[in-house]
């Protein structure tokens, strides 16, 4: 995703749910403390971006957050890349 110095493992998740043909939802919970971000990346089969962002996060309730991927397309295998950062940048492969 980012440079491997600055993405870190998720202490908890990620953890997929509520799957359609065209969409998936991601959450993961940020445990660690300081000023993380949960990022994500999604890559079509051809390596396209297909999404990338951050998932917003509550700190009362432990930095868990979720984000709905759409716009999929149905029996498509696609790359997604999840960790934890200090800032936003171009997130790597």
């Amino acid at each position: 995703m980012h440079n491997s110095h600055t993405v870190k493992k998720l202490i908890r998740g990620p953890n997929f749910g509520h799957k359609t043909t065209s969409s998936f939802k991601v959450w993961g919970c940020c445990s660690k403390k300081g000023n993380w971000l949960l990022v994500i990346k999604v890559l079509a089969p051809d390596d396209s971006l297909v999404y990338q962002g951050q998932i917003p996060t509550l700190h009362k309730l432990k930095n868990i957050g979720f984000v709905e991927i759409t716009g999929l397309e149905p029996s498509t295998s696609y790359s997604v890349f999840i960790g934890r950062a200090k800032a936003l940048r171009d997130p790597q492969k």
